[in-house]
């Protein structure tokens, strides 16, 4: 045999390797590996028979590896072996699956692809290296994660037309749970949007800072951010959309906007340490004044403040802010006023 043809059949035989496999598993214990090309493996669990099995190890190899599960019924689901394998997928079609991530070894991402409505997905043992994907529907995820320590730890999510509602409108939020057993042990978290997302993000007692990213200029986002007292830091400044952020309860927090028209909505937390910037687009602060008090509007690159003054007295001062149309609303017997206004100012009064 010559060279040449040694190196074909050599050749051949690399290429071979590098051939994608589907291994389905078996219903009983499996103990399955993979080649050097992009593998994908499948598994179907319920509560009385399926092919996900507690004891099941999956070795991907090389190659960017998959392992598809679906999971016929909510349950606890039995632990699993992986290595190499670097996405699992989880389509939940009933109630709530609850996984133990301990042993799935070096996945860096985990999905709830597609889950049907009103489901949950619950996720422990997570390395906060792992980003958590959610796509599509109104389902929901809780996650407790380990390994975490007294330093920042920061964790990773990226949602694709998560919820559903009319533009700035939520009709069904997904829940995000990031502190599943209430711990306050996240401090950070990134969040990168594509298409239209409704979703409400309980952050945890811990969380001080929330990152977005993505979107385009087509997609709408609503944000609740819940259950997160610490809060004190929002970017959204990588994002494209039009999006909506509610964060009535935090106070002294720092807010950027994107470039699309983002609303930011401050209930009746509106403090005089908070500050906003808008970015690009025409962008809103909405809040309500429930005392007679002062307060300042610290913001740059905003259009529009929309205030609802609940009390007689309610004072805005606009000394710190390029803000040049006012909306105020009050009723019929509460008077309030604003100060320090810029030049060419737009004042509109409406009677709630």
């Amino acid at each position: 045999v010559d060279a040449a043809s040694a190196q074909a059949v050599l050749d051949a035989a690399s290429a071979a390797l590098l051939v994608p496999q589907t291994i389905s598993l078996t219903s009983s214990i499996d103990d399955v590996t993979g080649g050097a090309g992009d593998d994908i493996f499948k598994a179907i669990f319920n509560s009385s028979s399926g092919t996900y099995n507690a004891g099941d190890e999956i070795n991907g190899a090389s190659g960017s590896d998959t392992f598809n599960v679906l999971v016929a019924g909510g349950s606890a689901i039995g632990l699993v072996q992986t290595t190499a394998v670097e996405t699992i997928n989880f389509r939940v079609l009933s109630g709530t699956a609850a996984v133990n991530a301990t042993l799935l070894e070096g996945v860096e991402v985990i999905t709830n692809a597609s889950s049907l409505d009103d489901t949950n997905l619950a996720v422990s043992g997570l390395a906060t290296t792992t980003t958590i994907g959610i796509n599509g529907a109104a389902n929901n995820v809780s996650l407790d994660y380990t390994g975490l320590t007294s330093a920042s730890d920061s964790v990773s999510l990226t949602l694709g037309s998560v919820g559903s509602g009319s533009a700035a409108t939520a009709v069904d939020a997904t829940v995000i749970d990031l502190d599943r057993d209430d711990a306050g042990s996240i401090e950070s978290a990134t969040i990168g949007l594509s298409g239209s997302t409704y979703v409400n993000l309980e952050g945890g007692t811990g969380l001080t800072g929330l990152t977005l990213t993505g979107g385009t200029s087509d997609d709408n986002a609503v944000v609740l951010v819940s259950a997160t007292t610490l809060l004190n830091s929002l970017d959204a400044s990588a994002t494209d959309g039009t999006n909506e952020y509610t964060v009535s309860g935090r106070s002294d927090i720092t807010i950027k906007g994107g470039a699309g028209d983002d609303t930011f909505i401050m209930g009746t937390s509106l403090s005089n340490s908070d500050s906003f910037n808008g970015g690009s687009g025409t962008d809103t602060v909405t809040a309500t004044l429930a005392s007679s008090s002062t307060r300042k509007l610290n913001a740059s690159g905003m259009e529009s403040a929309v205030i609802d003054m609940t009390v007689d007295g309610a004072k805005v001062d606009a000394s710190a802010s390029d803000i040049t149309t006012h909306t105020f609303l009050a009723s019929a017997d509460v008077s309030g006023s604003i100060i320090n206004l810029m030049s060419d100012s737009t004042i509109n009064l409406s009677e709630d």
